[in-house]
């Protein structure tokens, strides 16, 4: 018998390019494409995301004709896209 725990999902790593709709901060409405960095059964990074949100939002992400809608759970620090 096994412990009784389930395994840890596996993130998959990607680079697939994914359109975001819904409403930004402002309550404007924006349709702009992103990255799909990794996803898992629990969640997904998303790169490249050319709209302010917040925590708690909820977003509609399309990849094809596949799309659902998804609530933000954190968001990282905005870069300038430089190395240095």
């Amino acid at each position: 018998m096994g412990s009784g725990r389930l395994p840890k999902p596996v993130a998959t790593l990607a680079d697939i390019h994914v359109r975001l709709y819904g409403l930004d901060t402002r309550g404007k409405a924006f349709h702009v494409r992103a990255h799909l960095l990794s996803a898992s059964g629990s969640g997904a990074v998303l790169g490249n995301v050319a709209v302010a949100l917040s925590v708690e939002d909820v977003i509609g992400v399309q990849s094809g004709a596949s799309k659902g809608k998804f609530r933000v759970q954190w968001i990282g620090a905005k870069t300038d896209g430089t190395a240095g």
